[in-house]
């Protein structure tokens, strides 16, 4: 959701279903993709990316009506996507991936993430700041928006699956077996 009204759900065969009531009702959109959609990122009411277990990566500019479509060479399964403002962004994925845009998404760039871990989420407090975790408890972190990561201690050998920021210095990790950590 982008604000209390309008939002999006996305899932498996590419579908993808918009809300502007607050989800009241939902209205499908065309992804263009018959590919699971992981997770999507939405700086506004109007320009999202989405990423696919296919390695897609989608794109809108118009709230959903029109979708553009890159496809990783070779493919790689993406799990994450956060996009902090119309230029800046990251994904993650498998074998330890993580790319990052500076131009709207319009090009890609590897960053050297210092793990083959699988990555399940990416989240960034702001244009330097961010966090992604991983399979086996991984936490890594870089202050300098992605040009290097380091180790953070997580406490636990569990995957971890999601993560959430309050701000650069509050934060929380979530994982299988009701793993729930917190950073402060």
């Amino acid at each position: 959701f982008v604000d209390a009204q309008t939002g999006w759900a996305a899932g498996r065969h590419g579908t993808i279903l918009k809300t502007t009531n607050g989800g009241a009702t939902w209205t499908p959109q065309t992804s263009g993709t018959a590919s699971t959609i992981e997770e999507a990122s939405f700086v506004s009411a109007s320009a999202g990316w989405m990423v696919t277990s296919d390695g897609e990566i989608l794109k809108t500019v118009d709230g959903g009506a029109a979708w553009t479509r890159q496809v990783l060479n070779p493919p790689i399964a993406l799990t994450s996507v956060c996009i902090v403002n119309n230029t800046a962004g990251w994904i993650a994925g498998s074998g330890g991936k993580i790319l990052r845009t500076t131009d709207g998404g319009a090009s890609w760039s590897d960053q050297a993430s210092g793990t083959t871990q699988q990555l399940n989420d990416i989240v960034f407090a702001n244009s330097d700041t961010g966090w992604v975790a991983g399979n086996a408890g991984l936490i890594r972190f870089t202050t300098n928006g992605g040009a290097t990561w380091s180790n953070q201690i997580s406490s636990t050998t569990e995957n971890l699956r999601a993560l959430s920021f309050i701000d650069a210095r509050h934060g929380y990790a979530v994982g299988v077996n009701n793993t729930f950590l917190e950073y402060a």
